[in-house]
């Protein structure tokens, strides 16, 4: 089955949760100066990461990368618009990564429902991510740290 099938319907976050370790590695280069993580010790900056929400980490993520690449919007709507495309591209790659590890026999099947309906239902394939075990935090992270490579290194090509 081809795992990049643009059929799947995008996951999101629904019925997934990052778990605490996902944001220590790639919200580390993200933390703005103003911001109340980096005025205390490190164990204050995971407390803070860790009472986010999911969606709050994403948002975090996607605005730290954003900055770090030095996207400056004129307006406030421009810069919400690029923040919503970035953090979708982020989240169906998330999805597609997710997917991916499932084993083979419920990529088959998974297979079968898109070619007899067109679609798959996200809660169907959420449920078989939970089913598999897969660690979410160890792929969402890894798929993070990707996304944010390609990112970044897309203003590296641009200027050479």
């Amino acid at each position: 089955m081809d795992n990049t099938n643009d059929t799947f319907n995008s996951l999101g976050l629904e019925g997934i949760t990052l778990q605490e370790s996902t944001t220590a590695q790639p919200t580390d280069s993200v933390a703005s100066t103003d911001s109340p993580a980096n005025t205390g010790s490190a164990d204050d900056a995971d407390n803070i990461l860790n009472d986010l929400s999911d969606e709050e980490t994403i948002d975090l993520f996607i605005e730290g990368i954003m900055e770090e690449k030095g996207i400056k919007a004129p307006t406030d709507e421009i810069q919400q618009d690029l923040k919503q495309g970035l953090k979708n591209q982020l989240l169906t790659q998330i999805d597609r990564s997710l997917i991916a590890e499932l084993p083979d026999d419920k990529l088959e099947e998974l297979n079968r429902m898109a070619v007899a309906n067109g679609q798959i239902d996200p809660n169907l394939i959420a449920q078989m991510v939970e089913e598999a075990n897969l660690d979410v935090t160890d792929i969402v992270g890894n798929t993070m740290v990707r996304f944010r490579e390609l990112y970044l290194s897309q203003n590296q090509a641009t200027e050479e």
